[in-house]
């Protein structure tokens, strides 16, 4: 009978500097997580552009809503904000 092939065989027990990541794997990780994060960042920024705008116009159409039911109904009227609209 043949011994085994030596790449076929168990493997030997990792020894530790085996285990351990290099710097040099490290820094490329990091590398390329900084490069992918500079390209997301960006669109992200333009993405929540808009938002402000679109804000002021929720807040307006509220507050003139709120004066249209104030002088309708002849009472005071008190707007609460917040991200719960429809309590």
């Amino acid at each position: 009978m043949t011994p085994p092939h030596p790449d076929l065989a168990a493997p030997a027990a990792p020894d530790r500097a085996r285990r351990a990541f290099t710097l040099v794997e490290i820094l490329v990780v990091v590398v390329v997580m900084a490069i992918l994060a500079s390209l997301v960042v960006p669109s992200l920024a333009n993405a929540t552009a808009p938002l402000p705008r679109a804000l002021s116009d929720l807040l307006e159409a509220d507050f003139r809503r709120a004066r249209v039911e104030s002088i309708g109904t002849v009472r005071e009227i008190h707007m609460v904000a917040g991200a719960d609209r429809d309590r």
